[in-house]
């Protein structure tokens, strides 16, 4: 053969490794392992929170699933039902007025918390406070600044 026609040999270094592709491909299947594992716990995050927010924000539905739940886990005849919805929405009224006697006492604990942290901030910082402050509270705190009877009458009997 002559020296023209001989193939160049190529070093050792420059060529591909079969080990570097199956390296490459674990780290690929990691990666997107990963963002699946994200992506769903963001997912449940977020419906979580939903959820919990909508039953603080309406208690008034909270009354009704205790009556099933204690009908599915005791199996109530009809007359304990009766009873145990009386007792229920009794209890219920008496929680409302619990907390609306509470509520304004709590609702000054807050807005003193927000003034108080207005006051050390200067005039641009204090507004931007208020506002982030006033949002999270209204997503946040129960509307319990309602008299007892707001809800309206206890859901019917099943």
């Amino acid at each position: 053969m002559s020296e023209a026609s001989k193939p160049e040999s190529i070093p050792s270094a420059a060529l591909p490794r079969k080990g570097g592709r199956r390296a490459v491909s674990l780290l690929l299947g990691f990666v997107i392992f990963a963002s699946g594992v994200l992506v769903g716990a963001g997912g449940a995050v977020l419906s979580i929170h939903a959820m919990v927010t909508y039953r603080f924000k309406h208690p008034e539905n909270a009354y009704a699933r205790v009556v099933d739940r204690i009908d599915s886990d005791v199996h109530l005849t009809p007359e304990q039902r009766a009873k145990v919805e009386e007792i229920i929405e009794k209890k219920r009224q008496e929680f409302m007025q619990l907390i609306s006697e509470g509520q304004p006492k709590m609702e000054a604990h807050w807005q003193s918390v927000r003034n108080e942290i207005a006051a050390v901030l200067d005039e641009k910082q204090a507004a931007v406070w208020k506002e982030k402050f006033d949002s999270m509270h209204s997503r946040l705190m129960p509307p319990f600044l309602l008299p007892p009877d707001a809800f309206g009458p206890p859901p019917p009997p099943h």
